[in-house]
């Protein structure tokens, strides 16, 4: 969070730290089932990117 209460860093940290656990995903895993990639991302993206949405979301309201 910055000095005026502005979340715009912290949003993109979370987005690029998401994007690069996902990527992190496709280099590593070579097999594709739904089921596996499903739960990766279920269990490794998710929670970095949904943890404490609540305070940040409505940042424009």
């Amino acid at each position: 969070m910055s000095d005026d209460a502005i979340f715009t860093n912290h949003i993109t940290n979370i987005v690029h730290t998401g994007k690069k656990l996902a990527g992190w995903i496709l280099r590593t895993c070579k097999i594709r089932d739904s089921t596996c990639m499903l739960s990766l991302w279920k269990s490794l993206v998710v929670p970095r990117v949904e943890y404490c949405c609540q305070l940040w979301s409505p940042h424009k309201v």
